[in-house]
């Protein structure tokens, strides 16, 4: 088992411990959530015999939250549990009175006692030391399961482990296999470690393979359900569909937001094709030891070099050639160099450097030699000076992700805070605003904001002076001069509400005022037009999906300079989710997800979507990487 401790808001109960409460996971074995029951028994009752009030089980924290922290662990049948404490100010004690406690609509419909909430707490002073307390009898209760009941607990390990091979052999999917001669083969390979560095078994085919009537050839991965950890892959890389029943909504049939995100597809995030097989695969396999990653090569030639502008790591050779001080071109057109088409995007270096080797080595990258005197269109691309964004406020998650995502990719760039921005962005060519209220990247009507989203709920943190950021109006003032005078803002998601309306760009969100049983998609991945001839879209398909959480969509107003606005990303007309949860899907029809807006001299990317969410989304990280190459 694995248990942590956490600690939630103030105004709920006081504990909460497992089991957790619907929906669950059904891929899960259902003995995992047995077990949970077994050891949330026990804590509530030393809970209980210790005087510890306002303890909740089955409520709030549904069992189908599978991406994070301790809910991972049921994937490998293991039984992961969590626990949450209410709150104080970090070491301070809070007051809470009586009538601030509020139900929940997962679970605790109302604040009096219930079964699962068989004692509340009545208010009053909550210090440091009553989460000690509780931690401490619910990690000794854990304990004493573990160890009264040891024997059943390692023979319930072997049941599971049964279980999950034998579903794999009697029933599909039987297996998952990854073709060879996918566009980006080295994120293919790190979604395959990845598989790999978490105990699944990867097979590849040293023969054609065949599953039912199609064969696949042979270097094919085959990845064979029939393991201890075929949840974990039904889960990660099969098509989902969250359950939309009485669990997941309200009373009134309003839908709750989930933890997180409604699937967790990682080959749809990658954009890796995986296909699943409702037949056992025919043909020998052989099972790797390791995933081993692409072989860099560099061909001969006296005339250049192209790199496959669909690959992610030909931006990190992009950057680290002209951090060596080699020049480097984008192709505006197709090219044919040995019998293969590379499309629109694909990187040229004109000439031959000492660093090549290093470079395709590191990179994984295969430089192409070209035959004969370069004939497509092209030209030069230059490093840009990159200023990110950076806000106090508690900070933000996505701001430290993306520069997280920029280093693994060797993009450079510097950190500006509010005093840099209000100075002027005259040293820079790109503002990059990660995803964020307008509030707080203002820093102005901050409480309001809280009201607003939160209802009373929450409200504004207290802080000192000093860490209540924002860029004020001066500040505002500074981002429209740096566009106008032919500077890039790039807007990622939340942030884009900030650059519609403080730059007065003629954009609506056509989703952001509707009501969740109008409209809601809590991350789900949802299939969209790309212009792949647009420079933002150079190496992407024409038809792919997108990670979308939350309410955007987007519609330029009618006027009379429309040729400034190109949508490079857009929703169809129908049909549109591939995995999670989606209500609505005819407000985003023909929409835009992805708009460049040319302001002045400069423009303003506004991505409606998060392209580089926590750095996850390979498949679409290069709408982000090519607003970052001059």
């Amino acid at each position: 088992m694995v248990l942590n401790q956490h600690q939630m808001g103030f105004y709920g109960s006081r504990f909460f411990i497992p089991p957790n409460s619907n929906p669950l996971n059904e891929v899960v074995d259902p003995l995992v959530w047995t077990e949970q029951k077994h050891y949330g028994a026990q804590m509530a009752i030393r809970m209980a015999s210790e005087g510890l009030r306002g303890v909740e089980q089955a409520a709030v924290f549904p069992a189908d939250f599978m991406p994070g922290f301790s809910l991972v662990f049921p994937w490998f049948n293991i039984c992961g549990m969590f626990t949450e404490s209410a709150s104080v100010k970090f070491g301070t004690p809070v007051y809470v009175h009586y009538h601030q406690l509020q139900p929940h609509a997962r679970g605790r419909p109302e604040y009096r006692a219930s079964v699962n909430f068989n004692d509340p707490w009545k208010g009053g002073w909550w210090h440091l030391s009553d989460i000690l307390r509780g931690q401490m009898a619910a990690a000794m209760a854990t304990l004493e399961v573990a160890a009264n009941n040891r024997e059943m607990i390692l023979r319930n390990m072997y049941r599971k482990a049964f279980n999950s091979i034998e579903k794999g052999r009697m029933e599909a999917p039987y297996a998952f296999l990854v073709p060879p001669g996918q566009v980006d083969p080295n994120t293919v390979y790190r979604f395959l470690k990845t598989l790999s560095d978490m105990s699944v078994e990867i097979h590849q085919a040293v023969e054609p393979v065949k599953v039912g009537n199609v064969v696949y050839p042979e270097g094919s991965y085959v990845i064979l359900a029939s393991q201890t950890a075929r949840a974990f892959l039904i889960s990660l890389l099969g098509r989902t569909y969250y359950r939309d029943n009485l669990w997941v909504r309200t009373t009134d049939g309003t839908p709750m937001m989930n933890y997180d995100f409604a699937t967790q597809t990682m080959a749809e995030f990658k954009g890796v094709k995986v296909v699943e097989a409702d037949e056992m695969p025919v043909g020998r396999l052989v099972k790797l030891d390791e995933v081993k990653p692409p072989v860099g090569l560099v061909e001969d030639s006296k005339h250049g070099y192209l790199m496959d502008g669909r690959i992610n790591d030909s931006f990190k050779a992009v950057n680290m050639l002209h951090k060596a001080g080699v020049p480097v071109h984008r192709v505006h057109e197709e090219v044919e160099v040995k019998g293969e088409t590379l499309p629109v995007g694909a990187f040229f270096v004109p000439e031959s450097h000492s660093v090549l080797g290093k470079v395709a080595e590191e990179a994984h990258i295969r430089f192409i030699g070209v035959d004969g005197k370069p004939k497509f269109r092209h030209s030069p691309v230059k490093p840009l000076k990159l200023a990110m964004y950076q806000r106090f406020w508690g900070g933000n998650m996505d701001e430290g992700w993306t520069r997280w995502l920029l280093e693994q990719y060797g993009f450079e760039y510097t950190t500006v805070r509010d005093e840099e921005v209000k100075a002027g962005l005259e040293d820079y060519d790109v503002l990059v605003l990660p995803s964020d209220a307008t509030a707080f990247i203002t820093g102005e009507k901050v409480e309001e904001y809280y009201e607003k989203r939160y209802k009373g709920a929450f409200t504004a943190p207290v802080l000192p002076p000093e860490y209540k950021t924002g860029i004020g109006e001066e500040g505002i003032e500074k981002v429209k001069e740096f566009v106008e005078n032919g500077g890039t803002l790039i807007a990622l998601y939340e942030s884009c509400d900030f650059a519609i309306e403080k730059l007065g760009l003629p954009i609506l969100n056509t989703v952001k005022e509707l009501k969740p049983k109008e409209f809601h998609c809590p991350g789900s991945t949802i299939w969209v037009n790309m212009d792949n001839k647009h420079p933002l879209g150079y190496g992407m398909p024409e038809r792919g999906t997108i990670l979308l959480r939350g309410n955007h969509s987007y519609a330029v107003k009618a006027g009379h300079w429309n040729e400034d606005y190109k949508v490079v990303v857009s929703y169809p007309e129908e049909n549109m989710m591939q995995s999670g949860w989606l209500i609505g899907e005819k407000h985003l029809a023909r929409k835009a997800a992805l708009i460049e807006a040319k302001l002045k001299e400069g423009k303003v990317i506004l991505y409606g979507f998060a392209p580089q969410m926590r750095a996850l989304t390979d498949a679409t990280f290069k709408f982000f990487f090519n607003a970052l190459v001059g």
